[in-house]
């Protein structure tokens, strides 16, 4: 009799959990997507055409020398570490036609997060390569560079100085001095170039508390404000604002707990600092943490503050998305970025394992201003409790027990 109860109870265990989880897998991939888009921004969105399944990693640029758009994108089987990843550009006149820039890859090797600079007359590359097999504090990471001076011949691919060290976004505010954050193992430093090959240390940025990603932009004072993201895991996971005056070697830090800006990509317009990077739309203190890959994912605008972040919108996107750049033509801001089907809502590890494709968005500069002065009058946007999904899951638990009990 003991035996039997025991049975029954694991079987009613089993035919439970696989109720849930394939409850739970039904719910993610019918669940309508919810992201908000201001409708005062009217924000015009199309996908680009792509041939591989997970396309990712973005980046764009004008570049004055034929006043094209060239845009960066990793396109690779799958969004971990693979050496049949590769880094394509394309260049267009108008975000809608494209063509063949260049390709690039490395045998035996992992490469991401492609970052485009105009520094002097060249347009320079920056790429993030892996060694394939190694993880954790084992990794092996450094960056890569090219350059083009007509946008089709490029040079060969070669290992910056500094080795070993993640290279993001350079830029300047002089046509003098260009800077690049740069970071690895919690560790950001800022480094400065006059020709985008030799690079020399400006300061330490941050160390310690998960410092992972960041992006710089320039104060109209010539301040720098960098946005930098804390890896998921750490005591505080969210976004650490840093300012620093003109000699960039001393920094002021302001801790952002509401959202983590994973990929973030700044730009100034009229006197304001905008970013577009991630944004996490339901937050709890359980399964859903701020960076939590159970939880709904966009890509997103936001005002950047010495001292505060504000959310603007979303962009049509959900899943594993984000990881933009940014142009200012002419009276609009065209923005890259990379998302799951904005059809649907799939939490971010589930879109991870799904196709991504890279998207365009194009947003009027006065409809952004408008959308700032009204944002900032009003209450701020923060992230909301999950209701409906602990809802949904407690009630297809206890309807999975009621039929496991009725069954068995």
């Amino acid at each position: 009799m003991k035996l039997k109860k025991i049975y029954n109870f694991f079987l009613i265990l089993i035919f439970s959990s696989f109720f849930v989880v394939s409850g739970l897998f039904a719910y993610w991939f019918i669940r309508p997507n919810t992201a908000y888009l201001d409708p005062d921004l009217s924000v015009e969105s199309w996908d680009l055409p792509m041939q591989s399944s997970h396309n990712a990693f973005t980046d764009l640029i004008s570049w004055n020398y034929d006043d094209w758009f060239y845009l960066a994108f990793r396109t690779a089987p799958s969004h971990g570490p693979t050496e049949e990843s590769q880094i394509i550009v394309w260049k267009s006149p108008d975000t809608k036609n494209w063509y063949l820039s260049n390709e690039f890859n490395l045998t035996g090797k992992d490469v991401r997060d492609p970052k485009l600079a105009v520094i002097g007359s060249r347009l320079f590359i920056y790429i993030v390569v892996r060694e394939i097999g190694s993880t954790g504090s084992d990794e092996i990471t450094t960056t890569y560079y090219s350059y083009t001076e007509d946008g089709f011949d490029w040079q060969d691919l070669k290992e910056i100085l500094p080795k070993n060290k993640r290279f993001w976004r350079p830029k300047t505010n002089n046509s003098n001095y260009w800077y690049c954050p740069v970071f690895e193992d919690e560790k950001i430093e800022l480094y400065n170039t006059t020709d985008g090959i030799n690079w020399m240390k400006t300061s330490t940025l941050l160390e310690g508390q998960g410092a992972n990603e960041v992006d710089i932009e320039f104060l109209p004072s010539g301040r720098m404000i960098a946005v930098i993201r804390q890896q998921f895991g750490v005591e505080i996971t969210g976004t650490i604002i840093a300012v620093s005056n003109y000699n960039y070697s001393e920094w002021t830090y302001s801790q952002i707990d509401f959202a983590r800006l994973d990929g973030p990509c700044l730009f100034s317009y009229q006197e304001k600092i905008y970013a577009v990077a991630r944004w996490q739309p339901e937050v709890d203190p359980i399964l859903q943490q701020v960076g939590s890959p159970l939880a709904k994912q966009r890509t997103a605008l936001y005002l950047i503050q010495p001292e505060n972040i504000t959310y603007l919108s979303d962009l049509p996107s959900q899943g594993d998305t984000s990881y933009p750049g940014a142009v200012i033509k002419g009276n609009f801001i065209y923005i890259s970025y990379y998302t799951n089907d904005p059809l649907w809502d799939f939490p971010w590890f589930l879109g991870m394992l799904m196709p991504t494709r890279v998207r365009i968005a194009k947003i009027s500069l006065s409809n952004l201003e408008s959308l700032v002065i009204n944002r900032i009058a009003e209450d701020a946007i923060l992230p909301q409790f999950p209701w409906f999904d602990y809802v949904y899951f407690f009630g297809i638990l206890l309807l999975s027990l009621y039929i496991s009990l009725k069954i068995i």
